[in-house]
């Protein structure tokens, strides 16, 4: 019996189909990675993922780049962990050095290694009967200083890892709001750049310059060089006219005029129409412009003065009426009173929230709800300093957007939140 003749032709198509086919997908698994490590949180995975991409697709340049920036990032932050934890192991302090040990972000050898040194370290020691508990409870407290200032010094630097591992060390209750703070604050820049590489990959530049300048103002010394990176893009804005920042206007508002004495000080009802003048000028440059979020809460400033002011009402009906029937309107009014939250402006964060959670057609009410609740518990807490967090954690006006917030099915991400809010979270359940 004679085989079939096979047309050596139609091999070679199906070879070169196969061949093609498994670039597509190859580069459909590289843009999904890609994409996941612009959001993901964990700077060790971030960079996972971005090197896969690279690998799987070594034609995109921004994924080598990406791959390359997230290594150095977590390579500076073990490096700065490493030098720590040697110093407290060559003063014989064992427990900041396994502290400082576990906080590496991505060196796994580097880290096994060190964890082995302390181990040998302190079984050649000669063993200390156990610290007395009242010693223990003055070291935590001098402790909670000092992981302060450390918190501090590494935010400055833009050293974000070690400054939110020296945060999460203060247990001081006076101390912790002030270290929940930058721990707020890295969330906040680390969001904002997040979403200024999401806006530079579908091709908004304007949108990743904002959001850039968001990180900037939260740190310009913070990772990935926000100053860098808004030079960089700028070029491609040339043509569009630069955008209206609302940082300027608040700031203008808030300088005190040059001392003069009582009699020659106006009357404090000409100040107060002067500022209102002055804010419902730039919220209808805002709302001419397109920036309806900004402008939003321009109006919802006024009627903080003036509750009653027929045009801020106008205005703000208008601008309600505009975001309630855009989807992606209503989407940037939610994300700018979150980084209202994070910035600790909490009465614009609340009047944005409130106005959010009023549209009958808003998608993310969970969301709104939960940072509701955080700006009401801060708020609490920061309006006396004798108010105690378990007792602001406890109010009515907190636990009820919480409430909502969870039978909305929301589900928080714990590393952009501070400890006292995800507790409030849980309290609420």
């Amino acid at each position: 019996m004679k085989r079939p003749l096979v047309n050596p032709h139609l091999h070679l198509i199906a070879l070169a189909v196969c061949s093609l086919l498994s670039l597509r997908l190859a580069a459909q698994d590289a843009k999904q990675l890609f994409d996941q490590s612009l959001v993901e949180g964990n700077s060790c995975k971030k960079m996972q993922l971005a090197c896969q991409a690279a690998k799987l697709d070594p034609k995109k340049k921004d994924y080598q780049d990406a791959c390359d920036r997230f290594r150095t990032s977590t390579n500076r932050s073990d490096e700065t962990f490493r030098v720590k934890a040697i110093d407290s192991l060559s003063k014989n302090d064992f427990s900041g050095a396994l502290r400082w040990t576990n906080s590496f972000v991505c060196n796994a050898d580097t880290k096994a290694s060190l964890q082995s040194q302390i181990a040998d370290a302190q079984k050649a020691s000669s063993p200390a009967a156990p610290t007395p508990a009242p010693i223990v409870a003055v070291q935590k407290a001098d402790q909670s200083s000092t992981f302060l200032g450390e918190a501090r010094s590494s935010f400055s630097e833009g050293k974000f890892d070690a400054a939110v591992a020296s945060a999460k060390q203060v247990t001081d209750a006076n101390l912790k709001p002030y270290a929940d703070e930058i721990v707020n604050k890295v969330g906040a820049y680390r969001a904002a750049v997040s979403a200024a590489h999401s806006s530079e990959a579908s091709k908004d530049y304007q949108g990743a310059i904002n959001n850039w300048r968001t990180a900037q103002a939260i740190n310009g010394n913070g990772p990935d060089s926000p100053g860098v990176n808004i030079a960089r893009l700028e070029p491609f804005t040339r043509q569009a006219a630069p955008a209206a920042q609302p940082a300027p206007v608040q700031v203008a508002n808030r300088p005190a005029p040059p001392p003069l004495s009582a009699k020659q000080a106006p009357p404090p009802p000409v100040d107060i129409n002067a500022q209102v003048g002055k804010l419902l000028d730039d919220a209808g440059k805002a709302s001419a412009a397109g920036q309806l979020p900004v402008a939003l809460r321009g109006y919802e400033s006024v009627l903080r003065l003036q509750p009653a002011n027929t045009t801020a009402l106008s205005g703000k009906a208008d601008i309600e009426k505009k975001i309630n029937s855009d989807p992606a309107e209503q989407a940037k009014s939610l994300a700018q009173a979150i980084h209202d939250f994070y910035s600790s402006k909490f009465a614009d964060a609340e009047d944005g929230l409130r106005s959010y959670l009023d549209a009958p057609t808003a998608k993310s009410k969970g969301a709104a709800y939960f940072y509701l609740g955080a700006t009401r518990l801060y708020e609490k807490i920061l309006s006396s300093s004798a108010q105690k967090a378990d007792t602001a954690i406890a109010s009515a006006e907190v636990q009820r957007p919480f409430k909502d917030a969870h039978a909305a099915g929301y589900q928080p991400v714990e590393r952009l939140v501070s400890p006292v809010v995800m507790r409030a979270w849980r309290n609420a359940q």
